[in-house]
């Protein structure tokens, strides 16, 4: 019984500590070959001139979270189904990172906007497809959509 009850109380210890960390080492480690990802999709050859706005899509999986990146001859502020719109769709659209402690769908967001508002930051002069288009979007596919650019 004392098992038991030291147990959920270092159950309970963990849990408060997961909960306190303000960004998952392991997103963190990944950033490099998540920087390849937004470079080889930025370097993309068959955008068209077309394309208004891109959207990071975001959804989860068993162990973390997808990520994935379209873009659309159509852009409204109002009215987030443009984002259903796959008028540019890169070969290598998704993304996955796995995580051994998921994060709160709302941290990893958070998180996953700063890392890609670091990254064009970082890509200003370049000619990549994120400096073309006027509007850039995240958002997980059942909720709203936050602007990035």
């Amino acid at each position: 019984m004392i098992f038991v009850i030291l147990g959920q109380m270092l159950a309970i210890s963990i849990s408060c500590n997961r909960i306190a960390k303000p960004i998952n080492p392991e997103l963190k480690m990944e950033s490099l070959t998540f920087e390849k990802w937004l470079t080889e999709i930025g370097s993309s050859k068959n955008f068209s001139q077309e394309i208004k706005a891109l959207n990071f899509g975001l959804f989860e999986i068993e162990n973390g979270y997808g990520i994935y990146l379209i873009g659309s001859k159509e852009y409204d502020e109002n009215n987030g189904d443009w984002a259903t719109n796959e008028d540019f769709v890169p070969k290598n659209k998704y993304y996955y990172i796995e995580q051994s402690e998921k994060q709160e769908w709302e941290e990893f967001q958070k998180d996953t906007r700063k890392r890609i508002l670091d990254y064009l930051d970082s890509k200003k002069e370049d000619g990549l497809i994120f400096n073309r288009v006027r509007h850039i979007t995240i958002g997980f596919d059942d909720g709203n959509l936050n602007l990035i650019k």
